[in-house]
């Protein structure tokens, strides 16, 4: 069985490789030209308000004072 690309108008067949690796969050099956996100209309919610403040706050670096002496 062949796996073509699920975008509207493409008919690009995928190989293994592609399958695997241009698999999106929303599940389906992108050439590299289709799969990121915003070129494929994605209807997989990445982050809401409180997801995006949650993930700064848990990820945010802390400023040290570094002394020279």
């Amino acid at each position: 069985m062949k796996t073509i690309c699920d975008y509207k108008e493409c008919n690009k067949k995928l190989n293994s490789v592609m399958v695997i690796v241009c698999k999106c969050r929303c599940e389906k099956k992108f050439c590299f030209n289709h799969k990121l996100p915003e070129l494929h209309n994605c209807t997989y919610i990445y982050f809401t308000n409180d997801d995006k403040r949650e993930f700064i706050e848990k990820n945010k670096m802390v400023k040290k004072k570094i002394s020279i002496i």
